[in-house]
């Protein structure tokens, strides 16, 4: 665009067109034409460093994105291994039941889970303060 407008200087010059009212209003036009491809010239540069700061930011985006990746594996595996751990505890939990017997209340019936150091010891029901197992039939 420099390059015509640097031509129709020449040929305003060239052609010798007169300081008359026609010659200043086609020198004046001329220099606002340069005035707008200069204007022209610097949005472009603006734009080009726009198009660079946003394809920066897409790449700075992109690796901040795998580091999150990173952190969420890293901590979906924590999470499996906690997992794993509660699996253990539940197994834990479950194996309880046989070290324990359930055994009925003679007095109020009510059920009553005891393992067998409870059972040697005249265990008293939680629920009628009974014994469980009539001493005298021993």
């Amino acid at each position: 665009m420099k390059e015509k407008i640097a031509y129709l200087k020449g040929l305003i010059d060239g052609l010798g067109i007169a300081d008359d009212a026609n010659g200043r209003v086609i020198r004046a036009i001329v220099e606002c034409i340069d005035a707008m491809a200069e204007e022209i010239e610097a949005e472009s540069d603006r734009s080009d460093n726009i198009e660079c700061d946003v394809a920066e930011l897409k790449e700075d985006v992109d690796d901040l994105n795998m580091a999150m990746d990173f952190i969420f594996d890293y901590d979906d595996d924590e999470d499996d291994d906690e997992d794993d751990d509660e699996d253990e505890d539940e197994d834990e939990d479950e194996n309880w039941e046989d070290d324990f017997s359930c055994f009925t209340c003679p007095n109020c019936g009510e059920s009553v889970m005891l393992d067998d150091d409870m059972v040697e010891d005249s265990p008293i029901c939680p629920n009628c303060n009974s014994p469980i197992f009539d001493k005298s039939a021993e």
